[in-house]
Order: C-alpha cells, then sequence, then structure tokens
C-alpha cells in the first residue's frame, strides 16, 4: 500500500486509501484498529465484510478483496468513495432538497436490496449515508449488520429510514414519538406529501408503518416526478419577464408572412377598383379630376401592395393606410358617403388589421382613420363646402349621385362590387379563422402534451 492517509473511522477499524499495483486503481483499505485483536473480533470483522461482499449493488461499494496486512491484522479492500456523508451535507446546507431527496430514493432502493439478500443494515444513520462527488449515493459502515434468518429485524432499517427523511426535511432528528417534521420546522415549506410520507415511515403500529423501503422510495419517487413536471410545466406556461430575442425574430419572420400573405388577398381586391374605373368614366357625370385622382390612389396603392408581398419594410403600412383614407374619402365623395365607401372601409379596415396592425392603440388608429374617411365628405356636404350627394325625406332616404344618372352600366358595375367586397370579406375573414384555428390547435395540443407529463 502507498499514499497511506487515513479519511474515516468505522465501528471496526480505520480506512485508509491505497494504489493498486496490479489494476493501477485506488482502492479503500478498511483494516482492524486494535494491533492484536481476539479470534471473536477477526471474526466479526470477516463477518462485516462477507456480509458487505454478498450485496451487489450500485450504491454498496463492492469488495474487492479480504487478507491479512504484514502486520497480521485483517482487512478488506473495496472501492474507494469520494464525497461527503449526509450528515455532513446537513450541516454545512451544501446540496439542494432534490438532491437530499433522490439520494434518500437511492438509498431506500440500496436497503430493499439488502433485505431482499437477507441483510438489515441496522445501524442507519444520517452519517452512514455518502453522497458522492459525482451524484451517486452510498450506503456504508455494514459493522453491525444482521442477517434477517438469524435475528435481523428489517423494521429497524424502515425506522431508521424515516427518521433520517425526517431529519433531512425538518433539519434535526425527530424526538420519541414525533412524526410530522412540518411541525417541528414550520418555516421551511415542508410539501404536505413528504410531511406524509414521513409520518407513513415512522408510525409505530406496524399497521400504520410502511412495510417495505421500495414502498418508501416509489412513493418518494413519485413525489418528485410530480414535482418536477409541476415545474416543468410552471416555466414553460409562465412567460418570461424579457421575450427571448430569438423568440422576437420568430415572431417577427411569422407577422411578416402573415403580412406578405394578407397583402396578396387585399391586391387582388385592389385591382378590382382599378376594373370599375372605366365604369366611372363612362357611366357617370363625374369630374374627370377626382375619377383621375382615384385611379392615381389605387395605382399606388397597388404598389405598395406588391412591394409588401416582395418583402418590403413593415414600417411602410402607415403609407398603405394614409393612401387608403384618402382612397376611402375620394370614392365616398363620387358615389355619396354612404353608398360605396362604408364597405370599402370595412374591407380595408380588415386587410390592414389582420395583416400589420396588432397593436391596440394602432388599430384605433386604422379605425379613428377610416371612419373619418367615411365621415368626412357628409360632414362638408352638411356644412354646405360640397354639393349634397344624398337627402332624407321623412323615411326615405335619397341617393342623388351624379355617377348614378341614367345608366344602366353603372347599376351593373354596383353588383360587380357588391360581390367583389363580399368575396374579398370572405377571403379575409377566412385566412384569419384558418390561422387562429391552426393557433388554438397547437396551444390544444401542447396543453395535452404538458398534462402527459403530471400523472393523475
Amino acid at each position: 500500500m502507498h499514499d497511506r492517509y487515513t479519511v474515516a473511522r468505522g465501528a471496526t477499524g480505520d480506512v485508509v486509501v491505497a494504489h493498486d499495483e496490479q489494476l493501477g486503481r485506488t482502492v479503500a483499505i478498511k483494516r482492524m484498529r486494535e494491533t492484536a485483536p481476539t479470534e471473536r473480533a477477526m471474526q466479526q470483522f470477516f463477518r462485516e465484510a462477507r456480509i458487505q461482499g454478498r450485496l451487489d449493488h450500485p450504491s454498496i461499494a463492492p469488495i474487492y478483496e479480504v487478507g491479512r496486512d504484514g502486520d497480521g491484522r485483517p482487512y478488506f479492500a473495496m472501492r474507494n468513495l469520494a464525497g461527503a456523508t449526509l450528515a455532513e451535507v446537513l450541516a454545512t446546507g451544501g446540496a439542494s432538497t432534490q438532491r437530499l431527496l433522490r439520494a434518500f430514493v437511492d438509498a431506500c432502493r440500496a436497503i430493499e436490496y439488502a433485505h431482499a439478500r437477507g441483510v438489515v443494515h441496522g445501524a442507519l444513520a444520517p452519517a452512514r449515508l455518502l453522497l458522492g462527488d459525482f451524484g451517486e449515493t452510498y450506503v456504508i459502515e455494514w459493522s453491525r449488520a444482521e442477517l434477517i434468518e438469524e435475528r435481523g429485524a428489517p423494521a429497524r432499517d424502515l425506522l431508521a429510514l424515516g427518521a433520517i427523511l425526517f431529519e433531512l426535511l425538518a433539519g434535526a432528528p425527530p424526538a420519541a414519538g414525533e412524526l410530522y417534521p412540518a411541525q417541528r420546522a414550520p418555516g421551511r415549506g415542508i410539501a404536505p406529501e413528504l410531511d406524509a410520507l414521513c409520518a407513513w415511515a415512522l408510525a409505530a403500529a406496524p399497521t400504520d408503518r410502511t412495510s417495505s423501503a421500495r414502498d418508501l422510495a416509489d412513493r418518494m419517487q413519485q413525489f418528485l416526478d410530480q414535482r418536477a413536471a409541476a415545474d416543468l410545466v410552471a416555466r414553460i406556461m409562465v412567460p418570461p419577464a424579457e421575450l427571448p430575442a430569438e423568440i422576437a425574430a420568430a415572431v417577427a419572420q411569422d407577422n411578416l408572412a402573415v403580412h406578405r400573405r394578407t397583402a396578396r388577398f387585399v391586391a387582388i381586391a385592389n385591382f378590382g377598383f382599378l376594373a370599375f374605373v372605366p365604369l366611372l368614366l363612362t357611366g357617370g357625370k363625374q369630374h374627370p379630376v377626382l375619377v383621375g385622382l382615384m385611379c392615381v390612389l389605387v395605382a399606388a396603392n397597388a404598389m405598395l401592395l406588391a412591394w409588401a408581398v416582395r418583402g418590403g419594410p413593415v414600417a411602410a403600412r402607415w403609407v398603405r393606410l394614409a393612401v387608403s383614407v384618402l382612397l376611402t374619402a375620394l370614392v365616398c365623395r363620387i358615389t355619396s358617403p354612404f353608398l360605396l365607401g362604408t364597405p370599402l372601409a370595412a374591407v380595408t379596415c380588415i386587410g390592414l388589421v389582420g395583416a400589420t396592425f396588432h397593436v391596440t392603440r394602432e388599430v384605433v388608429i386604422v379605425g379613428i382613420a377610416l371612419t373619418g374617411a367615411v365621415l368626412a365628405p357628409w360632414i362638408a356636404e352638411v356644412a354646405g363646402w360640397l354639393s349634397p350627394t344624398m337627402q332624407v325625406d321623412g323615411s326615405r332616404l335619397t341617393i342623388d349621385s351624379p355617377m348614378l344618372a341614367g345608366s344602366y352600366t353603372i347599376i351593373g358595375g354596383l353588383v360587380v362590387y357588391a360581390a367583389v367586397i363580399v368575396a374579398v370579406a370572405c377571403v379575409l375573414t377566412r385566412g384569419l379563422r384558418i390561422a387562429e384555428g391552426s393557433a388554438r390547435l397547437q396551444l390544444h395540443l401542447q396543453a395535452w402534451q404538458l398534462r402527459q407529463l403530471v400523472p393523475g
């Protein structure tokens, strides 16, 4: 043995670290402390090695060799464990509660394995649970272990596990008859499930107490799984205080795609207005300058829409709004404010709000601007600044628009206009409904997937 130093002191011997020259590994050597041990003491020491050696479990250090050293003292070699005992961790607060509860589950499963192999540890305590440096957990110090076939009682280990859980939760071991750690430490925020689990492990009557370490481990694991799932759901469902940059970029890309897709539909409707212009020139008696201005605005709007489809900046939406307002006001003046302008304003509002204006303040601005485009010509007519295009006589509303002067062609154009307006409204609304339905389906699917993470 080389680089010898004492790292721990057990009930029957000292543990030292040694180098295995044959396999080139570091091992732990436990050897008797007495220089002249009695035969009975040596038999007890070798018994510990035999009992521990029969337990092949990841949370129990394996025995590599049993023998006597150069001084004649018995020893056995086992895996060298690096870490801190649960007692040390509890004293320093060097681990999270979740890490400690996972270690408790590992210890319960190791004890269940030992009981299945007929072995009772007999001296479980926080000082005999080792938390490894790499997340592993070990049950150590099997010097007081007993065989169930002789006089070992598994209930001793189960009660000891309950006491360990109590101290892990409350920060101090339980007093005689004490069951609930939450009553001892009300300020530690102990979950009711853990409080009940601890009482179940410490109950005095065997019928009220857990009958196996496996049941204790399973219930603790179920709690940890549910808590992990709940934490995951909370992290997913609670939005961050600040939108992550990658999410903001993705949302911007989605908005741009919607903007381009909706602009295509609005462009089709806009070209319908271009087809309507010749009817105004041939059938009505309106001033050609106003009709010409209408053609210019329709063409300008078409170019802006084409720019949007090809990836123009979203900021150009305000120019589109201004052109749309002027176009609506001009149509209201040419055809009478409440004949063609109102449906035109409604469809334009659907297109603008559905595609580019999503913030409440922006939607209000769009609504006010388009409403003003419809009402401004009417207000000018009422004030006498423009010649009236409509009159109210009792219960009769008369539209007196010059463009309607004896022209069946214009009547046909109005029919076409009505069909185009309804069709565009249907297309835009259907697109918005499909997008909304897809989003709702995605949300329901995600909610269902999240519910699968939480058993029961």
